[in-house]
């Protein structure tokens, strides 16, 4: 191992984008972690999905085979094999994908101890798709959340708390993960002589004044705090979890380091994420009344094809993806779960203003019918919790309109579209939207 400066960042909080990161090639493989997680993973998935799925509703389209060992062969597949081209799974650890070792504790006790009830919501987010996620943040935070600082106390309320807890924890890892033999005097400038120096003086230091713009949100800070707090050496290869950027999206006077970046992953305001914020399906097939401005969803008339929107299969089988005269159709086998979602560049995300009236617009059409078909307006970025907009509904054999008005009720600075579509378990299905728009109100 050597030391090395890593200034790895898009927004965190100061010292931190200082650490000094222990090298990756110390240590295991990363393909073979990724394996052995995979395993792991399929084998407490596969326990918990037999002990919550009663034997007389295991027919031939459950998902658990015919045992939990065929259950664990299949689902370790998935997670271990690079998936089809254009389709993303939800837990995947193939290519090498670095291992966070912090996540994998978190997921496999969550998996040993979450009630059925839970587990088989169609709103379960789990921490597990953060295990081998890099930046991308998928999933939600499991539970993680709640979590106070290093050191203990309770989660940040401001910019400046959420400084000092990242900080104090970074304070921690550097002395505990980097040799003295290493420490240079780089390491001294930035960390101090002793863990205690670090945490009482430099943090403190670092965070006077720290901002964060267009605000500081709670609840990404929460699990930001709760997630980082679980790392220990092995993890400091990873960037910080995604909820940490979502916590502080542009960090203000006092953030002179840098962190991890954050990355896309996904799909646009994912399955589960319930959240707070969200309006009822006002309006429904027909006008919505009022004037509206231009469409924020760049190609949602798919005249460039799928750019732009990813489609992340959740259960079951994907048997085709097409776009075809401005339609975005996918045929699905029985018992499939996949959600369509925008924008694969955050950068095109849009910002929700709370008090803002929106014009959410869509054509769609299936055949049979679905088990479910959502349509979502949310958050983008992790924790995924804030929810805009959503609307269920029944969607008919031939091409169907649809228009629904909201008021959102909190402000999301980086807002996406998903569309959660989960078929019956008699025959394969054909499902096809077109002509999404979301426009402001005048």
């Amino acid at each position: 191992m050597r030391e090395r400066n890593d200034v790895r960042r898009r927004g965190g909080p100061a010292i931190l984008g200082l650490l000094l990161v222990v090298a990756t090639g110390c240590g295991g493989g990363k393909s073979s972690e990724g394996a052995k997680f995979c395993g792991e993973w399929a084998t407490a998935f596969c326990q918990k999905l037999y002990a919550c799925t009663p034997a007389e509703m295991r027919d031939s389209n459950f998902l658990g085979g015919s045992s939990e060992s065929e259950c664990a062969a299949l689902w370790g597949s998935t997670c271990s094999q690079p998936p089809p081209s254009g389709v993303t799974f939800d837990i995947n650890c193939s290519g090498g994908a670095h291992v966070n070792t912090a996540a994998r504790t978190m997921c496999l006790d969550e998996l040993s101890t979450i009630t059925c009830e839970d587990f088989n919501s169609p709103t379960y987010a789990s921490i597990c798709t953060q295990v081998c996620a890099g930046g991308t943040g998928v999933g939600g935070a499991g539970g993680a959340g709640g979590a106070g600082g290093a050191g203990g106390g309770a989660p940040p309320t401001d910019p400046r708390t959420f400084c000092e807890a990242l900080n104090r924890k970074a304070c921690q890892l550097a002395f505990d993960c980097i040799p003295s033999s290493e420490r240079g005097g780089n390491f001294t400038d930035t960390f101090g002589a002793t863990v205690q120096e670090c945490q009482t003086v430099k943090v403190p230091a670092g965070c006077a004044g720290y901002t964060c713009s267009p605000r500081y949100d709670l609840t990404s800070g929460a699990n930001c705090v709760a997630i980082y707090s679980a790392y220990a050496c092995p993890d400091l290869a990873n960037d910080l979890p995604g909820s940490c950027e979502v916590a502080c999206p542009v960090p203000g006077p006092g953030a002179g380091g840098a962190a991890g970046t954050a990355g896309t992953g996904g799909g646009a305001a994912g399955r589960g994420g319930g959240g707070g914020g969200g309006s009822g399906g006002s309006g429904g097939a027909g006008g919505a009344g009022g004037a509206a401005g231009s469409n924020l969803i760049v190609n949602g008339d798919f005249a460039d094809g799928q750019t732009n929107w990813l489609l992340t299969l959740q259960a079951g089988t994907l048997q085709a993806q097409a776009v075809t005269q401005g339609w975005y159709c996918v045929g699905l086998g029985p018992n499939t779960t996949v959600t369509i979602g925008w924008p694969t560049n955050l950068a095109l995300a849009v910002p929700i203003a709370s008090g803002v009236r929106y014009q959410f617009s869509y054509e769609a059409m299936a055949s049979p019918a679905l088990v479910m078909f959502e349509a979502k307006i949310g958050q983008a970025v992790p924790p995924y919790t804030l929810t805009d907009f959503r609307a269920t509904q029944t969607v008919p054999a031939n091409f169907t309109p649809y228009t629904h008005t909201f008021t959102a009720g909190a402000n999301d600075p980086q807002a996406g579209v998903a569309f959660n579509i989960v078929t019956g378990p008699a025959t394969d299905t054909t499902a096809c939207l077109a002509a999404v728009s979301l426009r402001i109100v005048n």
